[in-house]
């Protein structure tokens, strides 16, 4: 890519173009950001103050443009109203849920292929609706004192952005794979140890998909990483038990199994960018991971595998349980929880467990003592085991215990970015007695 500045390129756009290619679209990602800051900024800084500028730097141009965006829809407003006159604004909306929106629009050569763009001068929400195409005609021109402005009849089409599904022939697809590639064993064991303790896996915030970069988020993370860490944790589990009775075993995603929900979006559709496979690949993958972590745990005693809902991929792991259930189906030894609530609640000896991926602190003992009243006469012991802030907490809320998992997955560059890092990588398992409730934690960390 040049470096050098443009002759038709303004300072502004020649900055930006370098600071994107750095940061952004990842064009200029092996150029030094020392010999960079000699060309945006005109002097030479150290490498770890040339990159804190430019990330302050990309923040500003992007403030800027959208004020830009804001403040030329806010001052053509005029104008638009004065030719909507004699022009006739209109909304359909089709049978198959897309609407298309036909509107007179001022705008530049550039600002007719941004999307965005086109999306928010129609008035539709870039986090609700996606564009389906697009058709801009000069239709006249407006002269204002001194000034001549081209506008443009707009017309676009738009549908609502959905959570992908998979329909019979890909969900067949995906089995017939896992059935040949992935042998779900056939021979069910029954010399397990009838009495012992029950031994409490949490797999917290796998965020398994996402792409992490030295230069972005001081660390590297991808999908190579996130298999190769959840089997350190099932072995080193597995490794530390053996001289322990293990009646049975639960395997808990607390949440954030997958980073993302839709392509490259979370549940509620936060854009995550930094993404290292697509979506069915991911779905697969996971799949085949969680059968191996289960099948392994399989060699110790039965196994429950528990599910959280959360914020980013609740749809998606959803279906890989569903594919495990069915996985599992004819095996005695597993349980696959498949529900839907948001909060679950595990009845062990005296022992009381809720689970969820996140939960208002202030609001969980009087949650517990709520949702799971008829266990808690029984109950010497009252645990929380939540994920969601990526550390390990503990609070005691009048016996209550509100456990915050840690996990082992990589930061992303936003995590980063805010600061929210630095806590040590690992995972927290539990030794539960059917008595006496916790007796040894298991601490799993990232090496």
């Amino acid at each position: 890519m040049e470096l050098n500045k443009k002759d038709n390129e303004s300072k502004f756009d020649f900055h930006k173009r370098l600071i994107y290619g750095k940061l952004i679209d990842k064009t200029l990602l092996d150029e030094d950001y020392t010999e960079l800051s000699k060309l945006v900024y005109d002097k030479e800084y150290s490498s770890d103050v040339a990159r804190r500028m430019m990330y302050g730097s990309r923040y500003t141009l992007e403030l800027f443009e959208n004020e830009q965006v804001e403040n030329t829809i806010l001052n053509t407003n005029d104008i638009e109203k004065e030719l909507a006159k004699n022009y006739k604004n209109v909304v359909e909306l089709n049978k198959d849920g897309s609407q298309t929106s036909d509107k007179l629009l001022q705008m530049s050569e550039e600002q007719c292929k941004d999307v965005i763009y086109l999306l928010k001068s129609h008035g539709y929400d870039i986090k609700s609706w996606e564009l389906v195409s697009a058709r801009n005609n000069i239709w006249n021109s407006y002269s204002k004192t001194d000034g001549v402005m081209t506008l443009y009849s707009s017309k676009i089409t738009v549908k609502p952005k959905q959570t992908p599904t998979l329909d019979k022939e890909q969900l067949k697809n995906i089995l017939d794979d896992l059935i040949i590639n992935y042998k779900i064993p056939q021979i069910i064991k029954t010399d397990y140890n009838k009495n012992g303790d029950l031994l409490v896996v949490n797999m917290a915030d796998l965020h398994f998909g996402l792409k992490a970069y030295l230069e972005t988020s001081n660390n590297l993370y991808d999908n190579e990483i996130a298999s190769s860490r959840f089997i350190y944790l099932i072995s080193d589990v597995i490794n530390r038990i053996h001289n322990k009775n293990i009646k049975k075993i639960i395997l808990i995603n607390s949440g954030d199994l997958c980073n993302f929900d839709t392509p490259y979006q979370t549940t509620k559709g936060t854009p995550q960018p930094d993404a290292t496979t697509n979506y069915y690949s991911m779905f697969k993958e996971v799949s085949k991971l969680m059968i191996q972590g289960i099948d392994m745990l399989l060699d110790i005693a039965p196994v429950e595998v528990w599910n959280c809902n959360s914020n980013h991929d609740r749809y998606t792991t959803f279906g890989i349980f569903q594919t495990l259930e069915y996985c599992y189906r004819n095996n005695s030894n597993v349980y696959i929880d498949t529900e839907t609530l948001d909060r679950k609640y595990i009845k062990f000896g005296k022992s009381l467990i809720g689970l969820s991926h996140n939960i208002d602190e202030k609001k969980a003992y009087k949650i517990i003592h709520s949702e799971a009243k008829q266990h808690i006469s029984e109950s010497n012991y009252i645990y929380w085991f939540v994920a969601h802030l990526h550390k390990s907490m503990v609070i005691d809320d009048y016996g209550v215990e509100i456990r915050r998992l840690p996990t082992g997955s990589g930061d992303s560059e936003w995590s980063y970015q805010q600061g929210y890092c630095g806590t040590i990588k690992k995972w927290e398992s539990y030794i539960i007695d059917e008595q006496y409730g916790i007796t040894d934690i298991l601490n799993t960390v990232i090496k």
